[in-house]
């Protein structure tokens, strides 16, 4: 499918949503939410966090509807929905609010302005595979990007994956909205790519963490 879009939104998608068209998105229990991102006496759930997601690409693309395009990325990461995406099911979330009128059904037309990018498997590769599916989309590069991420990584998109893949930080902006939780240490979430930009520097580098979520060990 050909588009005139020239502006690129991407949603990283963190997790699979299960209850599908009609469930509620806002139940947590219709999430797959890893141990560190479930509800606590002290924190809501990231799921929340993840639907605030959703909302922020439908408002940035309101802005911007004649020329933007919004890509869900993620891959099918799941051991329990083997044929789920990530994708797919942020697609099913946004669709779940349509339905619930959260969501003005004309504000984004589905069928022409949101896309599936099934294959990533952590935040390097929802940028470079999202900026490949959209060339092979329209023939031509984005002008712009948006990313819509955790406000933690923010440091390593603009500073290691966009040099990674050679794209000027001029034509990207970044939109953070972080989970509830703010103790992400910022060497964790960095120290795999300030070695090697594409976070594979040894055996036990952060490849075997994508290798895992394909084959839905994690």
């Amino acid at each position: 499918m050909t588009t005139k879009a020239t502006h690129l939104i991407i949603v990283c998608c963190h997790s699979i949503y299960t209850g599908g068209v009609s469930g509620n998105l806002y139940n947590e229990s219709n999430w797959l939410l890893k141990s560190f991102q479930k509800s606590t006496s002290t924190k809501e759930g990231e799921h929340e966090t993840l639907i605030r997601h959703i909302f922020a690409a439908i408002r940035i693309h309101s802005e911007h509807p004649d020329n933007s395009i919004i890509i869900f990325s993620g891959a099918a990461t799941s051991y329990s929905h083997p044929e789920l995406s990530e994708a797919q099911s942020y697609l099913d979330a946004w669709e779940a609010l349509k339905a619930v009128g959260e969501v003005a059904k004309g504000v984004v037309d589905a069928k022409g302005n949101v896309i599936l990018e099934e294959n990533a498997t952590d935040f390097y590769q929802n940028l470079l595979f999202s900026v490949v599916k959209f060339r092979n989309m329209n023939g031509q590069y984005p002008s712009h990007i948006t990313i819509i991420a955790p406000a933690f990584k923010k440091a390593r998109c603009l500073e290691l994956h966009a040099k990674a893949i050679k794209w000027p930080t001029s034509q990207l902006t970044f939109h953070g909205i972080d989970p509830p939780f703010a103790s992400v240490l910022f060497c964790h979430e960095i120290f795999p790519f300030g070695v090697q930009l594409e976070g594979c520097y040894d055996a036990n580098s952060h490849c075997d963490k994508r290798g895992a979520r394909t084959n839905h060990q994690e």
